[in-house]
């Protein structure tokens, strides 16, 4: 939602001043933000980081240890106050929201360099969760969107060095499964977004539930290709970890659509849900396909990967469906670019197999004829309620 779409609101006669007045300040829609003002901010502030970091890297050994110990807590500090005092008046929000992005990245600068002069243990996990747990509130404090997609990027970042780590209790094993692990993430973060839509950080929803969308779509790109999955090594507290994460997601999904934070119509609720329950059960396919069990073994040519592939044409249809009914250009334009790289993968493994050819055309046509019918009776219905409605 945009400030200008509340604005044609009250002028339709549609709202009531006092309700454009709760709107504009429960949604922080007063905030006039700049997009390229806030890439720059962010490259700039990754440059900063590794520039400092480079820097203290060239005179490591003629710099004392205090020095670089204080030095570096005092500028962490002072981005962050910098960053403090420009958000006060909210009149330089993405400058603001810069001084605090390079403040979380000096702070992971500091994690490192302390690690470097005590000799500290080179665990690199370990190191990342220190750097989350210091991050973690920033962005509630300061209510800063950039700051909480860091979060949840360094926890997605975190976590799959724990997975992948040898001695880890969470270990993953395996390409697959990893994705297929970051999937159900994926997931997690949509259902996160829906149920953060009526809270009190509303302005945390739509972030949440695009990066989770991308985690989805990114995470399944390799669970499309049959030679990306095989047997591995999977940790009990691995398989404990999906399961929970699986139930949260789908825990936080059906409860955000329940209170209907979208608006959508009931149908499209439901077809939502029963959406992302098909992306999860995708993901389990990835985790049990590198296993001994019978059901998931590849024969010849033939894998998982070609159940995979439709299925995701599908839910990508769907989002497509779901994206217009909210008017969400960016559901649409991210299904859009799904689709061409699904049909991309699938014609790519197709060169040299007829049989495979034949399957997957069958497959995917039946779905479209299927797909198609059911859309035009929709159109038809919505049609008709215009015209009565006229």
């Amino acid at each position: 939602m945009r400030k200008s779409d509340v604005e044609q609101l009250l002028q339709e006669g549609l709202i009531t001043n006092l309700q454009h007045d709760i709107i504009i300040h429960r949604h922080r829609l007063d905030r006039e933000s700049n997009r390229l003002l806030v890439i720059l901010g962010i490259l700039g502030a990754i440059l900063f980081v590794s520039g400092a970091v480079l820097l203290v890297a060239a005179n490591w050994d003629s710099v004392p240890k205090a020095p670089k110990i204080g030095g570096g807590i005092l500028l962490m500090l002072a981005a962050h106050l910098v960053g403090w005092r420009l958000g006060r008046g909210g009149d330089h929000p993405a400058i603001s929201t810069t001084f605090h992005l390079v403040g979380a990245g000096l702070f992971l600068a500091n994690i490192a360099l302390v690690g470097q002069i005590y000799h500290l243990g080179s665990r690199a996990p370990d190191a990342v969760l220190l750097w989350l747990v210091g991050i973690a509130s920033l962005p509630w404090i300061l209510r800063s969107r950039a700051l909480h997609i860091l979060t949840l990027a360094t926890f997605g970042v975190w976590l799959g060095l724990e997975l992948a780590h040898e001695d880890g209790l969470l270990r993953f094993g395996g390409g697959a499964r990893m994705c297929s692990f970051y999937l159900l993430l994926g997931v997690a973060f949509v259902g996160l977004g829906g149920w953060l839509r009526r809270g009190p950080f509303g302005e945390f929803a739509g972030a949440t539930e695009k990066f989770g969308l991308i985690g989805i779509h990114h995470a399944t790109l390799p669970l499309m290709i049959g030679p990306f999955y095989g047997q591995s090594t999977v940790t009990h507290g691995a398989w404990i970890l999906s399961a929970a994460v699986s139930a949260l997601a789908l825990g936080l999904a059906g409860t955000a659509l329940a209170r209907n934070v979208d608006g959508l119509p009931a149908r499209w609720r439901w077809a939502w849900f029963w959406t992302l329950v098909v992306v999860v059960a995708v993901g389990w396919t990835g985790l049990l396909a590198g296993s001994d069990s019978p059901a998931f073994q590849q024969r010849g040519s033939v894998g998982p990967h070609w159940l995979v592939i439709p299925v995701l044409f599908g839910v990508s249809l769907v989002q497509i469906q779901v994206g217009l009914q909210r008017a969400s250009v960016f559901h649409v334009n991210l299904a859009i670019v799904a689709i061409a790289v699904q049909i991309l993968v699938a014609y790519l493994q197709l060169f040299g197999s007829m049989a495979d050819t034949g399957m997957i055309f069958v497959s995917t046509g039946l779905l479209l004829i299927l797909l198609g019918w059911y859309l035009e009776r929709q159109r038809r219905s919505l049609v008709r309620n215009m015209r009565s409605a006229a």
